[in-house]
């Protein structure tokens, strides 16, 4: 790797490719505005033929506004022989004078083809003046949100899977407050459809045997609960129990719980809070010093009863994370036949099909031909923020020989937290 060096915006060459790592208020604007200028008159391109390449509409604005400017400084220049500017003081003596004015009118009469671009804009143009060769239509419109159609796939992908779902995983899933909104919010920033994103799929659980043994612990601890209620409720406030774990304040409440969870058709595993003051060891560990440990067949059931339900509990919490996997997988087939049907395009598909299109062997690179005949030249603003899609593109089209310009700060990268 070549040593980094001082960027000379009057001296450093302006072919190759080239990484300019410049801060915030270190004069990105002037630096590409300047390049810009060079590009023209040094190396005598048109104006269509340099690609500026930026991050949102208002830098591009702001790009578009600051090369203009520069251009009208530069014909003021060559017409008067007079600036303040160093570069271009220096351009009046390095360049044909006669020659330069000319590119600079041309430039400033044809300024409508100059070619400042968002990342998704530059995608749209390819996609728009090579629809075969991306197998795109000519007429695809680009929609700004995708949500609705998560929305209307995470729905279907409900309506799918959980009519045949048991009764007690239906009430699992609903206590947990998993709705198809909450589904489709967890994937969510999953979903932008990543070429090689790897989705591994956990195994199928079968739950009815855990099932059908949680019922039968249920109805077991519910039987001897309703035959001597009294007498458990009388056992765990004898005053042999810890009076911190075992009083009227805290456990009377806890029976309310047991009669709500026994007279339940479709009880939960996920059990209320406390229900392990109900199980033998609680009771045991809770015994005071010098008292005898109470004992009764219903501590004995409900012992039971915590080790079913935490056993269905994490199988469901399996079938869950199953069906979340099941849905990512889902949801990319969907979405993208879906738009195909509606003919419609998101921004991060714009992306991917030019990235497809470029590294299809079968195209054999006539797209990134095409681009570069084009493009004599590229400038890459806020590089930092460029993902490894973008970087594929621009590294695919502006290969070794191209000039290449990559301007950001790495510092303040929006990625850096993906590494």
């Amino acid at each position: 790797m070549t040593e980094p060096v001082e960027f000379d915006i009057i001296n450093s060459p302006i072919d190759g490719r080239n990484l300019i790592e410049a801060g915030a208020g270190t004069g990105k604007t002037y630096t590409i505005s300047r390049i810009f200028l060079r590009l023209l008159l040094e190396r005598q391109l048109e104006i269509s033929s340099i690609l500026v390449v930026t991050f949102t509409e208002a830098a591009t604005e702001e790009l578009r506004r600051r090369i203009r400017i520069i251009l009208q400084e530069a014909k003021y220049a060559f017409e008067t022989l007079n600036t303040g500017d160093k570069l271009i003081k220096v351009l009046l003596a390095r360049c044909e004078k006669k020659r330069s004015l000319d590119i600079i009118n041309a430039s400033l009469r044809d300024f409508d083809t100059v070619a400042i671009y968002t990342i998704h804009g530059f995608c749209s143009s390819i996609l728009r003046k090579n629809a075969f060769e991306c197998n795109q239509t000519f007429d695809a419109e680009v929609i700004t949100d995708q949500s609705g159609l998560f929305e209307e796939i995470a729905d279907d992908f409900w309506r799918k899977n959980f009519p045949c779902a048991s009764q007690l995983f239906v009430t699992f899933v609903l206590k947990k407050k998993l709705t198809p909104q909450k589904l489709f919010h967890i994937l969510r920033p999953f979903c932008t459809l990543q070429p090689k994103l790897a989705t591994p799929l956990p195994l199928p659980v079968d739950t009815s045997t855990l099932e059908s043994d949680f019922i039968d612990s249920v109805n077991k601890a519910a039987g001897v609960w309703n035959k001597s209620g009294i007498d458990i409720e009388a056992i765990l406030l004898s005053g042999n129990l810890d009076g911190r774990k075992y009083n009227v304040n805290t456990i009377k409440p806890l029976f309310t719980e047991l009669d709500h969870l026994f007279k339940s058709s479709t009880p939960s595993p996920l059990l209320f809070t406390k229900f392990e003051n109900f199980t033998a060891s609680s009771v045991s560990a809770a015994t005071k010093k010098n008292k005898p440990c109470p004992s009764h067949d219903f501590f004995d059931l409900c012992e039971e009863l915590l080790k079913s339900a935490s056993a269905l509990a994490d199988a469901f919490n399996a079938k869950i994370l199953r069906l979340q996997s099941e849905f990512l997988s889902y949801s990319k087939k969907e979405l993208a036949n879906r738009k195909e049907k509606q003919n419609v395009l998101y921004f991060d598909d714009l992306l991917h099909n030019v990235y497809k299109a470029l590294t299809d062997n079968k195209n054999d690179c006539r797209l990134a031909d095409e681009t570069r005949r084009e493009f004599k030249a590229a400038l890459i603003d806020e590089f930092q923020d460029t993902d490894p899609i973008q970087y594929g593109i621009f590294n695919t089209i502006f290969n070794a020989g191209s000039t290449l310009f990559l301007i950001g700060d790495p510092k303040q990268a929006i990625y850096g937290f993906r590494g």
